[in-house]
């Protein structure tokens, strides 16, 4: 076994980068496609120092928590632009010959939901080696660009002084039906008033409130995930907590586009054939 074989078994299990740099580059575009690909962060913390980190999902023993009342804002915001159904990556590139390997992913249900006649493509060079490293950045893609970008601001308390990005934290806000554990993505201290805002988004692959500690009933099949949702007077109001096979065509694509149901399967109700595919948040 030669050298390359070596270094092969010894990366098992870990991606292979493959960086070529031809001409003067900023080093933060480097390592911005490097973070894109890797799960990781480089950041300056509060003492000005580089931290470079890795995504890694949290442990119970590590994850700092917030009860209601250490939590003074928490605000969901929802970003359904770029929407992506297709995924084609460029890897292993080879200047001398301008070449790469492509690899092609495709999500159908992202499209068909999006009610779009042609797939939602995205196309991107990465710096990786192997074309299973590839395969699973694209399978990454389409899912998480393949739905709504769902991210979370919070203002808690000065016990949150400490955050960094790639922490984690267990927050509980009963007044909206949360009880969930979150990445940082941002954090801002507030000198004047001794608290933090955070920028969270949920652990890559989780929905945040599964199960919902709030009441209602959050967490059940085939009903809203959290506060009390009502149709807009221009599809007659009413009620949307819980789907029904009753739904206009008008009403069934503004929940799926605005809301989110809860289901074991891939129907909201395994009796209405038009509930399939409830919304983003749909799990089976």
């Amino acid at each position: 076994m030669g050298y390359f074989d070596d270094a092969k078994t010894a990366l098992a299990g870990r991606s292979r980068l493959s960086v070529y740099i031809k001409e003067e580059t900023e080093a933060a575009e480097v390592i911005s496609g490097i973070n894109e690909v890797s799960g990781t962060y480089l950041f300056s913390d509060y003492d000005g120092l580089y931290r470079y980190r890795a995504y890694s999902a949290p442990t119970g023993a590590s994850v700092l928590s917030f009860t209601q009342d250490e939590v003074f804002l928490f605000q969901e915001m929802t970003d359904a632009k770029d929407i992506v159904s297709m995924v084609r990556v460029e890897y292993r590139y080879r200047p001398s010959k301008d070449y790469s390997q492509v690899l092609v992913y495709e999500n159908p249900s992202a499209q068909h939901l999006q009610g779009e006649p042609a797939p939602l493509l995205k196309e991107l060079r990465v710096p990786l080696y192997e074309g299973s490293d590839a395969e699973v950045l694209a399978q990454m893609i389409a899912l998480f660009e393949g739905d709504r970008q769902r991210t979370f601001k919070a203002r808690v308390s000065r016990r949150g002084w400490s955050l960094l990005p790639a922490d984690f934290i267990s927050l509980s806000y009963a007044r909206r039906g949360v009880s969930a554990t979150f990445e940082v993505l941002e954090v801002k201290r507030n000198y004047e008033s001794f608290t933090v805002d955070l920028l969270l988004g949920a652990p890559r692959g989780e929905i945040p409130g599964g199960g919902g500690s709030g009441g209602g009933p959050a967490g059940q099949d085939g009903h809203w995930t959290g506060d009390a949702e009502n149709f807009p007077a221009s599809l007659g109001g009413g009620s949307a907590d819980s789907w029904s096979p009753g739904w206009t065509d008008e009403q069934r694509a503004y929940v799926r586009a605005n809301l989110g149901y809860w289901c074991e399967s891939e129907y909201a109700l395994d009796a209405d054939p038009n509930s399939y595919k409830p919304s983003c948040w749909s799990f089976g």
